[in-house]
């Protein structure tokens, strides 16, 4: 009895492993996320190619025969040695909430155009696990409200609030990636996010 009892227990943790499985695959379709999530949780190894865009400046790197990262469409200047800090910067971005499902303006947010893009394509697991993801990010301004920055996810319409992590992409990182010019250095008391709402934040056109 005492082992019959135990297969059922398994059973019943399989089963709800399962329900909860499916549950998040459904989030994911969806495009719905908890707090604190990652908006970026997967390993860069299986990152295969990835755009960057910052204002009017896109680059394009994708991974050599031998996993290094080459610059396939981009202007002079982009520097493919950045490429791992970028991907590591999206990776520490953290949801938080959302704001507005079906948004009738994108301005207010400055996501029309957003200050800075990533997209990227993960290639399957290997075992067959997760299957091949094309995950995006639209970085806006800040919140007047809380430390955090408007985005958008996975080319969904809702906006949402990730954290001011996200700074980092299209002030620092992203623009070494592109070889910008670096913005001012922040002051102490300043956040990165609050530099993402000044003009110097949007990145001039390539020449």
């Amino acid at each position: 009895m005492r082992s019959r009892g135990m297969w059922l227990g398994l059973v019943l943790v399989a089963g709800l492993a399962a329900a909860a499985y499916l549950l998040k695959e459904k989030d994911v379709e969806r495009g719905l996320r908890r707090e604190q999530d990652m908006v970026f949780p997967f390993n860069v190894y299986r990152v295969e190619e990835f755009t960057l865009t910052l204002g009017n400046v896109r680059a394009r790197l994708e991974r050599d025969a031998s996993r290094r990262w080459v610059v396939v469409d981009g202007p002079e200047g982009v520097d493919p040695y950045f490429a791992g800090d970028v991907l590591g910067a999206w990776s520490r971005v953290r949801y938080l909430e959302t704001v507005e499902e079906h948004p009738e303006s994108l301005e207010r947010f400055q996501l029309a155009p957003p200050i800075g893009s990533l997209s990227a394509v993960i290639r399957p697991a290997d075992d067959g696990s997760s299957p091949r993801r094309t995950p995006q990010i639209e970085i806006g301004g800040l919140s007047p409200l809380a430390p955090a920055v408007y985005a958008r996810l996975d080319g969904f319409k809702r906006v949402v609030l990730v954290s001011p992590s996200a700074a980092e992409i299209v002030l620092d990182v992203g623009r070494k990636l592109l070889g910008l010019p670096p913005l001012k250095e922040l002051e102490p008391d300043e956040s990165p996010a609050r530099e993402i709402n000044s003009p110097a934040a949007t990145p001039p056109a390539s020449p």
